[in-house]
């Protein structure tokens, strides 16, 4: 239930949750990232559970055979 409610707070309804998990770079993560961070409005752990999901997204579409690395 943590890993949604971060889902819903920081990637629901945003650019980077309609793309295509094989179209998504590096930099794609790198802006993302900076973005939300960029008031300093969260915690490190925040963020870090945020990571932490997207992290599982990424491992679970390797898993899956739909990118060859995360």
């Amino acid at each position: 239930q943590e890993y949604v409610a971060e889902w819903n707070k920081f990637f629901k309804d945003t650019n980077l949750a309609k793309m295509k998990i094989g179209e998504i770079k590096p930099i794609t993560l790198i802006r993302f990232f900076r973005e939300i961070t960029k008031k300093r409005e969260y915690t490190h752990k925040r963020i870090s559970n945020a990571r932490s999901v997207l992290n599982g997204i990424m491992s679970y579409a390797i898993e899956e055979e739909i990118i060859s690395h995360n």
